[in-house]
This record gives structure tokens, sequence and C-alpha cells, in this order.
């Protein structure tokens, strides 16, 4: 190593072209690395949905959810299996064996439930996806200000136009309805032609075809035969003849029923600024990058909509995160960079100073290029990394210039004093760099889905460190050899920091002089720390710097559509009038949707939901709680007493859920639920907590039709014939779908409005029987009212309820609560034998898994650095302890 530092000082040609050819490759890569908001994770996560139209979330789990679950018990590398039944659909999400393939698991799941050969007839062919980030959501775009229609017209349009941009992999629409031919039948014309709606739905069916016959042959040419009659407009579906006769008299669909091409009932919209409005959710390509995405995203977007009456927003930008911590990055580095070199004149001279500041610039050129080279792109956790290290990058080298300094004071020639000092100072700087390498290396070995979005930060941590290594001994000395010479008279003039250099060397002799007393002084310092620091509370992701603000709201199972929209409207208005210009940047809102505490969204006409996206703090003048309150009690007074609301800041890091949350797992949904209200009752007296939800919710009421057997079969009715013209009646039956450029329209056939709303109709309504008879309802079923689960979760194959709840940060944390609730549950499960499993939600054993990763990185680094002190005998000492550790033969102490 000593002939490399004399070779490298002597040769200053070589090493100025390195450090030349370094800083030109690090401003390239800069150029040419990706930004992008979060690296490029596989999530070793599986979705399997499948759709059940109008079926309740029993039925669905019944007739959907448990043969997914046996069909996929045969598949290896599950780790975890969830299930959730809702009213019409199943979502089952497979957690992969991180030493499985996922893309093998994936092939697997896929194969196992395409083999279910039992799924009733109108459940949709489920859909088997793997969770990735490759298409990464960079932006949404809000319109409105306009009607409907031509809002849709917009919107696609616009979505055309950025779906051009190569950059871009998918632009979805959120909040438009389908168009669709409704076809609304009156029930007392059905009855006055004796007419079912099984006949009506029949006669549509077969009016549209649109098939090849083959092809005539003649001696000049091949003419194609095809049969073709397809629906264009309202008018052709009106004329259908569903029954005529000989004499010629017919029934004609209008005769029955009034067809319409109209929008789709409303599921779920999308409201901006108060406002009924459409959202963009543009996302881009892996291999994009976000800044200059989003800014060609929104040149075409104002380019676009210049000069209409359509209103737009930008909302949820990425790339605003990323030029924000880029900047701190940027601001950080020069800052640092002119204060390094600010503290080192007041110490050394002029050049000295000047060179040693060089070192940062240079180990980041170096970062820059080693990214570029394995792929690292620049995202908010390697700048997080970049920002970490960016302290530690010029002590290196400034223990060698302040060593090659003083050998400058004593009267050495510069190449001489710069090849001694380097050479003196590699061992101890060598340890201290290790040191900190191991302590971040250990973040390599954290798993799951948090160390594949963390392991940037150790790597562009070790790159950095190893880089200023590089350029402490290989550059920095032949530099000051080149450049950094002694003022004349530097040492005749007095030094300002002689008065503490003097105080430094009276403490150093004293603990020198009493070295049982200050290793005993220091080791008890260490345990006193180490007290404190188990005592400290721990918090994974602090809520600083929230922009988001969350109102959700809610009504019981069943409420109409129209309500919740009216309570959500009366919620944007207390926002919008509570929240002041300058600090709302854009408001958006969802009717028939809320995100949950996991990120997963519930769905229901009894959901709602507001976005309040807030300017940054040094925007406005009142702080975040000021905002809440002021939401809170203006929403109080508006919102109709049928709802409930709650409002959140939005969580900081990934979703995580709510600090307490218990799982509690059965076959007995009746006694989960008693078990789940028991438990929330004790949860309620711990001191510390604020809040508790119970996320089960009582269904919608449904009225349960009981086949009476032996008089359907006497009469001719199959069950099954009863149950698809109950289904045609109330949520309606698909006929065909009509191709109109780049959307299907679906053609609907159902009962009109009067008569779907109406109870009664159950007792008019008639089913046909096997010779074309038709029976009444209640000759052949007794009806019945009941009460359904709205959402139905399952996991690893049983029924499952969790409580969760919210705590006083100022009493306690999620991991002291975890602990109370380890002492709380074996003791409630003994008096529900039914309930077999509980368990605590990742969130806490992830708080757990953290706190030990930061006793090992506590052990580590004092096991290295117990090990290097003694090694290196240091000829700038930095602190106390180092100079009395090692200041004698009798300190003989081996590392454990």
């Amino acid at each position: 190593m000593n002939k490399l530092i004399d070779y490298f000082v002597s040769k200053s040609l070589l090493v100025n072209l390195i450090s030349v050819l370094i800083l030109v490759a690090g401003i390239l890569s800069i150029f040419s690395l990706n930004k992008e908001t979060f690296p490029n994770v596989d999530f070793e996560t599986i979705l399997i949905r499948a759709e059940y139209p109008g079926s309740s979330a029993e039925d669905v789990e019944k007739l959907v959810s448990i043969p997914i679950e046996r069909q996929l018990k045969d598949v290896n590398g599950i780790e975890e299996l969830n299930v959730m039944s809702g009213e019409g659909y199943s979502i089952a999400v497979l957690k992969v064996d991180p030493s499985y393939d996922v893309d093998k698991v994936k092939q697997e799941a896929r194969d196992a439930v395409e083999g279910i050969n039992d799924f009733p007839d109108d459940v949709d062919p489920p859909t088997v996806i793997k969770l990735e980030n490759k298409m990464r959501p960079i932006l949404n775009i809000g319109l409105y200000g306009v009607e409907e229609s031509e809002l849709r017209k917009v919107a696609r349009k616009l979505r055309d136009k950025i779906e051009l941009m190569k950059t871009i992999a998918r632009v979805d629409i959120e909040g438009e309805r389908p168009l669709i031919f409704l076809i609304e039948a009156n029930l007392d014309l059905l009855e006055k032609f004796d007419m079912s709606l099984s006949e009506l739905t029949q006669a549509i069916k077969d009016r549209e075809v649109n098939l090849s016959a083959g092809a005539i042959k003649t001696l000049d040419e091949n003419i194609v035969v095809r049969t073709f009659n397809e629906f264009q407009k309202s008018e052709d579906i009106e004329e259908i003849v569903v029954r005529s006769n000989d004499s010629g008299a017919s029934v004609k669909v209008k005769d029955v029923a009034k067809v319409s091409l109209t929008f789709k009932d409303w599921s779920q919209s999308r409201r901006i600024m108060g406002r009924e409005g459409i959202i963009l959710n543009i996302k881009s390509k892996e291999t994009s990058d976000i800044l200059e995405t989003t800014d060609a995203v929104k040149e075409i977007t104002e380019k676009f909509l210049a000069g209409g009456s359509v209103k737009h927003e930008f909302i949820n930008e990425s790339a605003f995160y990323v030029r924000r911590r880029l900047g701190v990055l940027t601001s950080n580095g020069m800052a640092g960079i002119f204060l390094v070199f600010l503290c080192l004149v007041l110490f050394m001279n002029f050049r000295v100073s000047l060179i040693t500041s060089i070192g940062a610039p240079i180990a980041f050129m170096v970062a820059f290029a080693c990214m570029d080279a394995i792929g690292v792109s620049i995202n908010l956790i390697s700048m997080f990394g970049l920002i970490l290290v960016l302290g530690m990058l010029v002590d290196d080298s400034i223990i060698v210039a302040e060593n090659f300094y003083q050998y400058l004071e004593k009267g050495m020639n510069p190449r001489e004093a710069a090849k001694l000092s380097a050479k003196e100072t590699i061992a101890p700087v060598t340890a201290t760099i290790l040191t900190t390498m191991v302590a971040f290396g250990s973040l390599f070995f954290m798993g799951g889905i948090m160390g594949k979005f963390l392991w940037p930060v150790p790597a562009v941590v070790v790159i950095c460190l190893a880089a200023s290594w590089l350029e402490c001994f290989f550059i920095l000395p032949s530099h000051l050899a080149d450049f950094a010479r002694l003022e004349k008279g530097a040492m005749d003039r007095s030094r300002w920091y002689e008065p503490l250099l003097n105080f430094y060397k009276r403490s150093l002799n004293f603990a020198l002089n009493k070295k049982v007393l200050t290793i005993f002084g220091f080791v008890l310092l260490f345990i006193i720390s180490m007290v404190v620091a188990k005592n400290m509370r721990f918090e994974l992701f602090p809520d600083d710097d929230v922009r988001i603000v969350f109102v959700k709201v809610k009504s019981k199972v069943g409420t109409p559509y129209i309500k919740t929209l009216n309570a959500v409207a009366k919620a944007e208005e207390a926002v919008l009038e509570t929240v002041r210009k300058e600090e709302l940047e854009t408001l958006t809102s969802v009717v028939g949707s809320q995100r949950s505490d996991l990120g997963t969204p519930r769905t229901g006409d009894h959901y709602g939901m507001l976005y309040v996206y807030l300017t940054t703090e040094d925007q406005r003048e009142r702080d975040l709680d000021e905002i809440i309150g002021a939401i809170t009690e203006r929403t109080k007074q508006l919102m109709p007493e049928s709802y409930d609301f709650t409002i959140e800041r939005a969580n900081t890091g990934p979703p995580k859920g709510k600090p307490v949350n218990i799982e509690i797992m059965g076959d007995n949904l009746e006694e989960l639920v008693s078990l789940s209200k028991v438990v929330e009752k004790k949860l309620k007296k711990i001191d510390g907590i604020r809040t508790t939800e119970i996320d089960f919710e009582e269904g919608k009421k449904q009225y349960l039709i009981d086949v009476k057997e032996e008089e359907s079969r006497r009469l001719g009715i199959s069950n099954a014939t009863l149950a698809f013209e109950l289904r045609r009646a109330f949520e309606g039956q698909i006929v065909s779908e009509i191709r109109r450029s780049d959307e299907d329209i679906e053609v609907l056939v159902r009962l009109d409005a009067d008569s779907r709303q109406n109870v009664e109709t159950l007792e008019k309504l008639t089913i046909p029987n096997n010779i074309g008879r038709r029976i009444k309802l209640s000759t052949v079923a007794d009806i019945r009212k009941d009460d359904v689960a709205f959402i139905i979760r399952r996991f690893e194959r049983k029924r499952t309820i969790s409580i969760s709840g919210e705590i006083d940060k100022e009493k306690t944390t999620a991991l002291e609560m975890g602990t109370q609730i380890d002492k709380l549950m074996p003791e409630v499960l003994k008096s529900h034998p039914g309930v077999t499993k509980w368990r605590k939600q990742r969130y806490q054993r992830f708080d757990v898994e953290i706190s030990k990763s930061g006793c090992y990185f506590s052990f580590y680094y004092f096991y290295h650095f117990s090990c290097d002190v003694r090694k290196s005998c240091s000829t700038s000492y930095r602190n106390v302890i180092n100079p009395v550790w090692s200041h004698r033969s009798c300190w003989r102490l081996s590392c454990f």
C-alpha cells in the first residue's frame, strides 16, 4: 500500500487525468440516470379476482372463494392466503414464499384456478396477476367543469394523445360511466301479453347475429356469405319482434319495454373541487424518467385543453417528491462543501482547505457512475442514502489534510509530507470506514418487501465511502503535494484557537493520569445510554411533513348512493369553507369507495372519501393539526346524522395499517362477531387507546327465496330457472355487446325502475315453466327477510375478523400495545373455544424486527469499534477516549 501511495503522489498528471475522468463520468451519469419515485420491486404477491355480479357475500364465499381456496391447496410456495368475499366479487391474495419463484407460483395458481369447473354460470373467469411496480403511477389529471357526455369525450381524446408517448405505459380513466343499451321491461305490460323476461331476453339474443357462412366459389371469384344483423341504435332494438302469430299480429320490444342508450348506474364516481369529474391515472414505463415524463404530460395536457371549457387539476404528482429530495440533496451538498471549506480555512490555509473540500464531489461522481453501471436509479430511497452519507465523506480527507498541514508547519517538503501523512493515517481511516460500512451493510440482510425497497441505501453508502477512501489516499495526497504550500510568515502568526488547544491538552492530561476513572466514566455513560435507548419510544415512520388529509364518510350498509353523494358534498363544502386558498392545492372525492388502512379499497354505496391535498408547510401559516381541527368542527355541523366521518392524515412510509390490529379466526361467524365485541370492549379500557373499530359489517337486508320443492317440481319449474328469472328482473342480464370505436356497449335487460324499487314485485313476478306457462313466484316459493354479512374475510381457510385501534402517541406506542395484547388474548380465548387462532397485524411484528435490527447495528458497530481502536494507533486523536485506551501497553484487551 505504501508503494501505491508513493506511485500516485509521484504521478500527478495521471492523478489529475483520473480526477477529470471521474468528474466527466459522474456528470454524464447524472443526466443518464433515471429519476423515479421508488425502485422496481417484486412484491412477492399474487392477486386472484373473480366477479359474481349480484350475489351476496355469503354466496360468493360458498360458491367462489372456498372452491378457489381448495384448488390452491396443492400449489407449492404459498406462504399466506387471504381471501375476501364481498357482494359480487371474490379477491384472493397469495403471499409467496421468498424461496420460490413468483412467476412459477403464479402459473401454478392460474392452472389451478382454471381447473375449477363447478363455478356458477354467471361467474366471470378469474384473473390472476402478479403485483409489481413496473408501471408506476406518476400523475393524476382531474377533469371537470362540463356535462358528463362532453367530459367523457374530452377524457378519451386526451387519454389517446398521452398514450402516444413512448414513456407512458397506460392511462386509466376513473370515474366515467360506460354507455349501455338499457331495456327496461314494464311488469304490467309483460303481464298483459302473458310474457316473461326470459322470453324477451331470448328474442333479443336471437336478433343479433354476425356469422360467416363460408363462400360461394364461382369460376371468376369467391364471394363470402355472411349472416349479419347487429344493433346500431335504440330503434333497432325497439323493432325486434318478440312474438308473432299466423295472422301477422306481433309484439315488439317497444310494446313491453323502454329502450334507451344511456350511462350505466353509478357504482363509483369521482369529484374534483366539489364537482363531478373524471380522473386520468397516468402510469409510466419502468425505464422512463419521472421528471421528464411528468413535464411532457403536463405540456400535452395544457396545450390540449387550452381555450376549452374543461377545467383540470394535476393531482398526486410523484415528481414533486423526487424534485424536492433532489433539491435537498443539491442544497445540502453545496452548503456542506462550503461550510467544510469555511471551517477548514479557520484552521488551515486556503489551498489545503480547497483541495480537501473537493473530496466530497469526487466521491459523489464515483457514486453516480457506479449507480449507472449497476442499475440503481435516482429515487427517493437512493437519494436518502446520498443525503445520509453526505456528512461522512469529507471526514477522512480532513484527517489526511490536517496531518499533512502539521508536517508542512514543521518545514517538511510538500511531496514528502503528503506521502507520510497518507501512510500514517491509512490504518485508522480504513478502520473507521470499514466500521461504518459494516453497520450500513447489515441492511443488505433485511428481508421482505422493506428489504427490497431499502437495499439502495447501504449500496449507495458503501459506494460513496469506498470512493471517499480511494480519493483520500490516491488522489488527495497528489493534489496536496502539487498545489498546497505553506504561506510565508504562517508560522510566525499566532493561532486563534490556542486557548482551545490548551484546554484540550489539560483535559487530555487529566484523562491520561486518571485512566481508570476515565474508562469507568465512559462505560457508565454507555450503560446509561443503553437504558435510555431501551425506554425510548419507537416510531418507524413519524408523521412529519404530511400534505394529504383523508376525510372518510360512512353510513350503514344498504344506504342508497344518492344519499352518500349528498353527504360527501357536505364534507366538500366544509373543506372548501375552512381551508384557505393558499393552503389548498386541490380537493378530490370518491363516492362508492373508501381507502382502507392497508391500502385495499372498500366498495359500497355507503362509503365515501375525500382527498385533501394541501400546499407545503412553508406556503401556509397554519399547521396540519389546526387545519384538521377546523375541518372537523365544520364537518360536524354539516354532516347528516346517519353518517359517521373520520379525518386522518396520510401515513408516511408504506401502507402499514393501524398501530393496534388483532385478527381472530374461526369457522363460526356469529362467535367471531361476539368475540370481536368482547376484545374491543377490553381494548377500550387500556390507557392509551383512542378509538377502536371492528371491520365486520352487517350486509344489506335481503329477501331469501325458499323454493317449495314439491310444488315447483309438480308445476315444472327448476330452481335454476327461478333464480335466473329473479336475477334478470332486478340485477338484469347482459344479452349482447356492441363494438363502437374503442368501447363495448352492453345490452342490458331488466325490469323498469318502478318495479325494481317495489317489494310487491316479488309477489307479482311470474316464472316460466317447462311448457311455457307462467307461474307466480309466491306459488312455488316462500319469501322471508334476513340479514347477511357485507364482507367476509378468510385467512388460511378460516373466517377472520379484525379489531383495530388508534393510540395516543403521548401515552404509548405500538410495541407497548403489542405486549399488552399478548397478555390479553389468551385469557379472552379461553371462553371462546370455537375461535382457533389469532394474530397481531404484521406492522407490529415489523416494528419489533426493525428494533432488533437497531440493536444488531449497535452491536456490530461497538464490536468493530473496539477492535479497530485497539489495532489503530491514531496519529490524529479525534476524541478523548482513544488516547487513553491506547496510552500504555498495560491496556491489553483482546477483541471479543
